[in-house]
């Protein structure tokens, strides 16, 4: 039995990256997977991770530019049409079912959201797919616990198909550089709504004013990308130093950075950048909103008040305990994030999810 994870996406996010480090997660654990992806999709993971001995297990489905069609399409023909019919498929965004009406494979899928629930919608046809997928799924994995609730409760007939993702996000264990990091906080994700960058330029003169010598430097791209330049622009003229760096690659981001932020409005849990900052051995100030408080109380986590009063204790607190020169504070916080996010539990329950 072959065992396939299905990216239909041709951009990174946090969901395509988690679902990449299963995948070598599984592979290392010696089972028969094989990660299936766009060309485009493939080519940003490349210029990230040294692929070479994943090459065998990787099926790059031929498109420089991102088409769900001829995805499908190609998909469907090349790897599906050959596929035998105890192969397992796992689509952790927008599953193609309507072609296992043809081959009748079994698939399972994930919901990968943090606080939208499947729904036939006209305003998402994400969601809509995905709803009405899930009664023909084996198996569905729910990232978020309050979907995980809600969607049992909207769907009871088919709550006995329907899982939990243990822990948050997962991390494919790797080597960190500890090193003395910089006095620099750094906002890291993508520039839409309800990722917090309102609290963000509300943030810095504040703490600017608690501690100084701080730089605030903000990676990503988005929609709301002239929204940034232009309150930069404005900080800026205010003698705050703080940049706006467009797309960084996280590694190098996090080896240069001493604090991060998580300020979605919505919720943080199970953000992946908090869980790769932790790993590397950063601070981490997360907004209070919704489930976030499921991170626990890992080392280097903060939680930030919605109103912003306890900024100041949290400043302090960050100053105090983990001075940037700390080396062993660094190692504290990185194995502390490590027995949760790079849990073998986490490779175990997707082994047993791809299961007949």
């Amino acid at each position: 039995m072959k065992k396939f994870i299905v990216i239909v996406s041709g951009a990174v996010g946090g969901a395509e990256k988690r679902f990449f480090d299963v995948f070598r997660g599984l592979l290392e654990q010696g089972e028969n997977v094989f990660l299936v992806l766009p060309t485009c999709l493939l080519d940003v993971f490349q210029s990230e991770n040294s692929l070479d001995k994943y090459s065998e297990n990787i099926i790059s489905i031929e498109l420089n530019h991102w088409s769900p069609i001829k995805f499908a399409y190609k998909f469907f023909k090349n790897v599906l049409c050959k596929s035998s019919s105890d192969d397992v498929f796992h689509y952790p965004l927008n599953p193609l079912f309507f072609l296992h009406f043809i081959k009748l494979r079994k698939f399972t899928m994930s919901l990968c959201h943090c606080y939208s629930t499947p729904k036939l919608s006209l305003k998402s046809k994400g969601l809509s797919l995905q709803f009405v997928a899930s009664f023909f799924a084996h198996k569905i994995d729910i990232l978020n616990p309050i979907i995980f609730e809600s969607f049992g409760k909207q769907l009871p007939k088919i709550q006995n198909k329907l899982f939990q993702t243990p822990g948050g996000t997962y991390i494919f264990p790797s080597t960190v550089a500890y090193q003395e990091k910089p006095r620099n906080f750094a906002f890291i994700g993508r520039l839409e709504k309800n990722k917090g960058l309102d609290v963000l330029f509300d943030l810095i003169p504040l703490i600017d004013e608690i501690e100084k010598n701080i730089a605030f430097h903000i990676y990503g791209d988005g929609s709301l990308k002239q929204y940034v330049e232009s309150n930069v622009n404005e900080l800026r003229s205010k003698n705050h130093n703080v940049n706006y760096h467009g797309y960084g690659k996280i590694s190098d981001v996090l080896n240069n950075t001493w604090c991060v932020f998580s300020l979605q409005t919505i919720t943080n849990y199970p953000s992946r950048v908090v869980a790769e900052s932790l790993l590397n051995g950063c601070e981490v100030i997360v907004l209070d909103s919704g489930d976030s408080c499921n991170f626990g109380d890992l080392e280097g986590i903060h939680y930030l008040s919605q109103n912003l009063t306890d900024l100041e204790s949290i400043i302090t607190e960050i100053k105090d305990r983990s001075s940037y020169l700390e080396i062993d504070k660094l190692k504290l916080i990185s194995k502390s994030a490590q027995g949760q996010f790079s849990s073998r539990d986490y490779i175990s329950y997707f082994q047993k999810l791809f299961e007949h």
